[in-house]
């Protein structure tokens, strides 16, 4: 019989002392797993991450011993997850003390898809930082203006983090993570957005997204800015042949980006939009 409600996924690589704040701000709960995924950090870190994992109970640790990022040791924890519901946390964030509450209140919930609020703060200094904001708006809208901001959380919050997602929904329908460089999270939010039954809205703040200098979205480069584009374009098409009604431009953005800064890269990124029928 499975006994466990909740799974929580969390990819790391080589940052432990921020991993175990986020462990320990998560309730101990008989209901609840913890799995974590290394991306082949330092061998030192590796041991520091299995102590840190044996200290605690219903927690699982798996080592990668190649480099395949978040997307792909997210879609490890899925296919090793116990829980009806799943939920992810990066590394370097944690969860406030509504959170036990929130587990308590959700469980039993008529939908396929929670959103909750989140705070930000500078992981260093805990001085506040705006990496919740957009999320932010969207649920403040939702008390007031429900369609709009019931696409929007479906369709344009694409972090993983801050929602709970029915597992069944997820194995259904084959959702996954792209195992991209940058925005591995973005196909996936949008596919359990379109898929999900019926979702809610719960507005504590009950997980802390965190700034830190070295983390994936402070180190951009070539490469990314140019799966960027090709991750966008993905989505444009999927909203379009869904008739769903919003127009992503991060690509068309970073398309114009490479125009006023090289016009070697605009090419590059030009050939990306042409290659997926544009």
């Amino acid at each position: 019989m499975n006994d466990i409600n909740y799974t929580i996924i969390i990819p790391h690589k080589n940052i432990p002392e921020l991993l175990s704040r986020c462990i320990q701000s998560i309730p101990k709960r008989n209901d609840t797993e913890i799995i974590i995924i290394d991306d082949n950090s330092s061998d030192e870190n590796k041991k520091k991450i299995i102590t840190i994992s044996e200290s605690r109970q219903n927690t699982t640790c798996i080592i990668n011993s190649y480099n395949k990022g978040a997307g792909h040791a997210r879609n490890i924890g899925m296919q090793k997850a116990k829980g009806k519901w799943i939920i992810f946390a990066d590394a370097d964030d944690f969860f406030n003390y509504s959170f036990n509450d929130l587990l308590n209140d959700m469980l039993n919930v008529d939908c396929d898809l929670i959103f909750f609020n989140a705070n930000s703060l500078d992981t260093t200094t805990y001085l506040p930082a705006n990496r919740a904001n957009h999320l932010n708006s969207y649920i403040k809208k939702y008390a007031h203006n429900k369609n709009e901001a019931e696409t929007d959380l479906r369709y344009r919050f694409g972090e993983p983090w801050s929602r709970i997602i029915r597992k069944e929904i997820i194995d259904q329908n084959n959702i996954k993570f792209d195992e991209t460089p940058i925005h591995n999270d973005t196909t996936f939010s949008y596919l359990v957005g379109f898929h999900a039954r019926k979702i809610a809205v719960d507005y504590r703040a009950s997980y802390c997204i965190t700034v830190r200098s070295g983390s994936i979205t402070t180190t951009i480069d070539e490469f990314k800015e140019l799966t960027r584009i090709e991750v966008f374009a993905r989505k444009e098409q999927f909203c379009k042949s869904n008739n769903i009604h919003i127009r992503p431009t991060w690509h068309y953005y970073q398309l114009a980006q490479f125009l006023l800064r090289n016009r070697t890269i605009f090419l590059k990124g030009q050939q990306v939009l042409l290659d997926k029928g544009y």
